[in-house]
């Protein structure tokens, strides 16, 4: 080997070539083979993160272009004859701490996965750079011998703490699960994750094996190459299909092909928080009386990725009735799902109400115009629009309850009462004092109506709310103002681009226009909402992530809620921490500050703790479930958290809809307040201070749903009603041209008249019947629910493939036929499932032998017989639905 000056050998390169041309084409095909899975580790190693998934294709493509100019560069310009070159594994995990640590700023700050990305690359950029100086340096001077005094056990060690980040990082790439540290190792003893633990293990035995015993060069190679194939062939043993390996979690999901524009894009310099990387350089790598409550989970994956976002919400209507018609927004009598309006038209504005009818009016479509003797303009003024605004050329088609859910689209809202500093009422005309016009109502079904986007809807929401004024329905009154329900908190998702966004409302100063902020969602984070405000770091310079009013701090600095010195970074807002109410002196009475707080703190904060534990249990194991949720509370929840890809089901947001805390110290079917058969059901008790845990499934909530955002519109709303933990999320096309059924939609089908006809009463009765015995009656009902969900769900899948592959024009017509006729059959199907349960229980107990025993006399051969004919009929109507 030459030493002193390297020279270029290319003719000695070319003279060995010459010498074997086959073997030095054999052993380099040998080594990029080798080296394929090597360079994607490398890319997991250093960016293992959620915010980089999206982005993985064009990271991975760059460490290949890169190790290619250094293979070519060691093998022309060195005096070594081959080198595989990856000596850049020494530099690989400090790489990977300091773009863990650009992460762990930039989720505090709220900056968007672009900005991360570019960032940890102008970091590793500017990094290796310095290393490869460094490296010349060292080389040209005679310091061998220094080096060769490093003791061996330190070498081995350090061999070691790389294999540890190896390890973490197959487990990552395996499991789908972020292994990013020693107690997130706790999570891979999740059951769920034991088929791919086996079959990871089981790749890393083959290749060990083959490694000691094949003493042939090619073995590994051929391995590597045979395995994939093994898995395809196993696969279609067991009968499972691509797409299900997909949903698995065992193949990636397809990604489109990163072009010259997308490496441009990532090292866009704009993009870079010059901040974060000064924090690199001196901090650690390694650190890293409520009226009306709502709730909603939603769900964000990343809109370059062909996944589904999932919005989710519970309608928790207190004491009141609530019109719980579902009303297919058609915009006109013939089934057309748009409108094209006259020029000149005007959009009308109201105070929406509540119980039924929540609105009588001829411009909304069929399902509000008035019937029985209804009229639009009321005596009593309900019904009389309190403002106008010009109407578009086009409305969009979209389903539509107390608040817009999903429109032909895809956009998706979930909706959630929240607090604030400032209250506002509607303009009408027995309230003087009310100045605003727009309530979350109409905002959420103006963006249906609007927008595809979910950008277009917050920008278009919150314009529409400053210029007429923002009120909401639970405000109070001038002289008993209800700060605890002022504002509102929506969460909106759309199929393309496929983002998802935060949205907070409240009025603004002297109680008229409007004050809002919206921020975008990080790809693959689950967002919790339980009536506050979640948006805490608004970036005020990042208008790619961060939308906001004219002026959004002004009123907060004014009134001292908020001084930009409390900001943790500069131009960062919270937004929480100034607008979401606070007891005090001056808006509470004194007795009553430390209860409120005590109530708000944790009526909001344990279902967001409980949620994050759900739906994302690595992150929710480091949230303290104690903490609480108010404006100043120091090191608060973030308001989202990241999920591994994929990883969050539809199944899991139903689940995680009908909890009440069950195996955990706040779990409502336990103690004594639960009864002999465990219900979580509480009621209010007057004369006692104090509170009982806030469920996320409550006993009074009149409907929920569960939006599944999917593309080519054929986005799902998952509707059912009464209490989650006793309802069927039954299956209605965003994009249908035809109205619900007849049991969802007609008039007079309401919470005041019992009716068979109503579907709403079907799970309302046995929600009800449940608290006879909850434990045996509920445990029932929730594998009744969980069969029909599952079939629905399947059917889906078989009527979606039965229409693409017959290329109909009017594919969704027939898809939203057979929902109905589905939600139809099923609802029927709930009402034999009710007068069974109180045929079983209604002595509390199944106590008639018949009912639980075989043979027990002619009673049980009598229900040996109707059960058949159940069947048989189930059998026909299924048969039915398939064709």
């Amino acid at each position: 080997m030459q030493t002193g000056k390297v020279p270029i050998n290319l003719r000695r390169f070319m003279d060995y070539l010459g010498q074997d041309h086959l073997t030095g084409v054999l052993y380099g095909l040998v080594n990029l083979i080798v080296c394929v899975p090597s360079l994607v580790s490398y890319a997991h190693i250093v960016f293992p993160q959620a915010e980089f998934l999206q982005y993985m294709p064009a990271i991975v493509k760059i460490y290949f272009l890169s190790s290619a100019v250094m293979q070519l560069a060691m093998t022309l310009l060195s005096s070594i004859v081959f080198s595989i070159g990856q000596i850049q594994d020494v530099g690989l995990i400090f790489l990977a701490g300091m773009v863990r640590n650009i992460v762990h700023w930039g989720r505090l700050s709220s900056l968007s996965p672009a900005v991360l990305v570019t960032t940890g690359l102008w970091q590793c950029l500017s990094s290796t750079v310095i290393v490869g100086i460094g490296l010349i340096v060292v080389g040209c001077s005679k310091v061998s011998q220094y080096i060769q005094m490093l003791p061996l056990p330190v070498v081995g060690g350090y061999l070691g703490y790389i294999g540890y980040f190896c390890l973490a990082a197959g487990l990552s790439i395996g499991t789908g699960r972020e292994v990013n540290g020693p107690e997130t190792l706790l999570q891979l003893l999740d059951p769920a994750l034991h088929l791919k633990l086996l079959l990871l293990s089981g790749m890393t035995l083959a290749m060990l094996l083959v490694h000691f015993q094949v003493k042939h060069f090619l073995g590994m190679p051929v391995l590597l190459m045979l395995l994939p194939v093994l898995f395809f062939v196993a696969a279609a043993a067991v009968g499972t299909s691509v797409e299900e390996c997909r949903e698995l979690g065992l193949l990636p999901y397809p990604r489109p092909e990163p072009d010259m524009k997308d490496f441009f894009d990532l090292f866009s310099p704009s993009r870079v928080q010059g901040q974060m990387l000064k924090m690199n350089a001196v901090k650690d790598a390694s650190a890293t009386g409520f009226p009306i409550v709502r709730l909603f989970v939603a769900h964000e994956s990343s809109g370059r990725i062909p996944d589904r976002s999932q919005v989710s919400h519970s309608d928790d209507s207190g004491p009141s009735t609530t019109d719980v018609r579902l009303a297919a927004e058609l915009q006109n009598l013939v089934r057309v799902p748009r409108q094209k309006w006259p020029k000149g038209s005007t959009r009308k504005l109201f105070e929406w109400h509540i119980p039924y009818p929540r609105m009588v009016t001829s411009s909304l479509g069929p399902a509000y115009e008035p019937v029985d003797g209804q009229e639009e303009t009321c005596s009593n003024h309900e019904f009389v629009p309190i403002g106008e605004i010009p109407q578009v050329e086009e409305t969009w088609a979209y389903w539509d309850t107390e608040y817009g859910m999903q429109n032909e689209w895809g956009l998706s809202i979930g909706e959630s009462t929240g607090t604030g500093m400032t209250v506002g009422w509607p303009a009408t005309p027995d309230k003087p004092w009310g100045f605003c016009r727009v309530g979350i109502e109409d905002l959420t079904k103006l963006a249906m109506e609007r927008c595809r986007t979910a950008r277009c809807a917050v920008q278009t929401m919150g314009d529409i709310a400053v210029d007429q004024g923002f009120f909401s329905s639970d405000s109070g009154s001038p002289d008993k103002p209800a700060y605890s329900g002022s504002s509102e908190v929506l969460v909106v998702g759309d199929a393309e681009p496929g983002e998802l966004w935060i949205f907070n409302v409240l009025t603004g100063r002297n109680n008229a226009s409007a004050i809002w902020a919206a921020q975008r969602v990080p790809s693959n984070h689950v967002v919790a909402v339980g009536n506050s405000f979640t948006i805490r770091s608004l970036n005020l310079s990042d208008s790619e992530n961060n939308l906001f009013s004219p002026g959004v701090t002004d009123l907060a600095v004014e009134k001292g809620w908020w001084h930009p010195s409390e900001a943790k970074f500069p131009g960062v807002f919270d937004f929480f921490g100034a607008y979401g109410y606070q007891p005090t002196a001056e808006n509470t009475a004194i007795d009553d500050i430390a209860s409120i707080r005590n109530l708000m703190a944790y009526y909001s904060g344990r279902r967001m703790w409980r949620i994050f534990s759900l739906l994302s249990p690595g992150e929710g194991e480091k949230l303290d479930p104690n903490l609480g949720n108010l404006p100043k509370t120091k090191n608060p929840y973030p308001p989202s958290v990241p999920a591994p890809r994929g990883s969050v089901t539809r199944s899991m947001v139903m689940n995680t809809l009908r909890d009440h805390y069950e195996g955990t110290p706040y779990d409502l079917t336990k103690g004594m307040a639960a009864g002999p058969h465990g219900t979580p059901n509480r009621g209010p008790i007057t004369g006692i201070k104090g509170q009982w845990e806030r469920a996320i499934s409550m006993f009074r909530t009149a409907y929920s749903y569960v939006l599944e955002i999917r593309p080519n519109r054929r986005s799902i709303t998952w509707f059912g009603y009464d209490a989650a933990h006793g309802t069927v999320w039954m299956p209605f096309y965003g994009s249908s041209p035809i109205p619900a059924p007849q049991m969802y939609t007609a008039h007079g089908l309401n919470m005041s008249t019992f009716n068979t006809d109503a579907a709403w009463w079907a799970f309302n009765l046995v929600n009800q019947y449940s608290d006879i015995n909850f434990q045996l009656i509920n445990g029932e009902t929730r594998a009744k629910a969980n069969e029909i969900e599952l079939e629905a769900a399947k059917l889906v899948k078989v009527w979606e493939a039965s229409v693409d592959s017959s290329g109909e024009e009017d594919d969704l017509a027939i898809l939203a036929a057979k929902t109905n006729a589905y939600a139809e059959a099923k609802v029927q199907e709930w009402w034999k499932f009710a007068w069974y349960l109180i045929a079983k229980y209604g002595r509390c107990w199944p106590w008639y032998p018949w009912l639980t025993l075989p043979g027990s006399g002619m009673a049980d051969d009598r229900r040996s017989r109707e059960r058949e004919e159940e069947k048989e009929e189930e059998q026909k109507q299924m048969l039915l639905l398939w064709l």
